[in-house]
């Protein structure tokens, strides 16, 4: 076995042992301090709050810093005496209370804003001294920038009727390719071609999300994701179902089902570890004897990780090495299992990510054949948007 092989494979056990390992015996506590100042920033927008659910401790005092997407909105707390007017235009207001009662209470928009008012509602969660013994504020967890890591999905929800919008590039010129003056002469792969991805995803439900996928070879990908757990509330970590399928010539033919989970364990705010185990169907498309269904179907354990180096400056990285099934064979070699690594920004919310990896596929299919071309790096990017 080659050293790189080893080298691989020891990755993928740390990174999976560190996933396991952070998974705690017992609950995990809220540090009993409520003399600090828990801040939020909420979007009002016909017609939802983003986010719509936020917990603090009992005794905490509570900033919240609103803006409006679109028109004029109001927001009220009646337990707690707030009320204010969130002007159009995107200037932010602010206003503190002290969160001195536990439990459950609503909140809404308090100015009528068109025939979806109704449903512009959401709630604060303030957890007693026992409960705030239990679980975990949100609020000291990292935060998701983004609903990918680079390919691989995260646990990051999205508001019901919220849209997201992102672009994926890849550039294909390898950079190990020539010389390092004749990759400075292509400007690190600018001068040559790419493979693009377009997606649009859509909040569906509280907790439920779907969207399409569209590469520049010509596939598209319907997928779908429901939230099971979310860390904190529900348990140590979050866990999210996933399914989806994928065609090639526009969703006419070489069709992809995918069903897997994703797990999350963010650990404070700085560090957030992934696992995303799924099958993938239809997936030897090169061999001979592809028609052979016996060995037709992927199982993919994907693994990431994120770390928080500023505010707004992440780093990730992620392995999707294959446990099962077709090993992404070219004739009587097998080809290597995807990785990529980057760096994202945070930007008025938008993410901006410079990232490399060692193919330039980045559907679920894609990823779970492997590196069809030369071994080697290519340069890419992603830049997402939440609307």
């Amino acid at each position: 076995m080659s050293d790189a092989c080893l080298v691989c494979k020891r990755m993928i056990s740390l990174l999976f042992l560190a996933f396991v390992t952070t998974l705690p015996l017992v609950k995990p506590s809220v540090a009993s301090k409520t003399s600090e100042t828990a801040e939020f920033h909420i979007e009002a927008s016909h017609f939802q709050f983003e986010p719509n659910r936020i917990e603090v401790r009992e005794g905490q005092r509570v900033r919240l810093v609103l803006h409006s997407l679109d028109g004029v909105h109001g927001f009220a707390i009646p337990e707690f005496g707030v009320s204010l007017r969130i002007p159009e235009g995107g200037v932010p207001v602010e206003i503190e209370f002290i969160a001195d009662n536990a439990g459950v209470f609503p909140f809404g928009c308090s100015e009528y804003c068109g025939v979806g008012h109704a449903d512009m509602t959401g709630e604060i969660v303030v957890l007693g001294a026992s409960r705030a013994d239990e679980t975990s504020s949100t609020s000291e967890l990292v935060e998701e920038a983004d609903f990918n890591i680079i390919n691989i999905p995260t646990t990051l929800q999205m508001g019901r009727h919220r849209f997201a919008f992102r672009v994926t590039h890849r550039f294909a010129r390898p950079l190990g390719q020539g010389s390092f003056v004749q990759l400075l002469e292509d400007f690190l792969g600018l001068d040559g071609g790419a493979q693009i991805g377009l997606e649009l995803r859509y909040g569906l439900f509280r907790n439920t999300q779907i969207g399409v996928y569209r590469t520049s070879d010509r596939t598209i990908q319907f997928f779908g994701r429901q939230r099971l757990l979310e860390q904190g509330t529900d348990g140590p970590i979050g866990l999210d179902l996933s399914l989806g399928i994928e065609g090639k010539d526009n969703f006419q033919e070489d069709y992809s089902p995918q069903l897997g989970v994703v797990l999350s364990r963010r650990l404070g705010s700085r560090f957030a570890l992934y696992a995303s185990p799924s099958f993938v169907g239809n997936t030897d498309l090169l061999s001979p004897d592809s028609s052979d269904e016996e060995d037709d179907y992927t199982v993919v354990l994907g693994l990431g990780a994120r770390v928080l180096i500023t505010d707004t400056v992440t780093i990730v990285a992620e392995l999707s090495p294959r446990m099962a099934g077709f090993d992404g064979r070219l004739g009587d070699k097998s080809n290597k299992f995807h990785a990529s690594f980057g760096v994202e920004k945070l930007l008025r919310g938008h993410v901006f990510q410079l990232n490399f990896s060692n193919e330039i596929g980045t559907t679920p299919a894609q990823i779970a054949r492997g590196q069809q071309g030369p071994e080697d790096w290519f340069l890419g990017f992603n830049i997402s948007r939440k609307f």
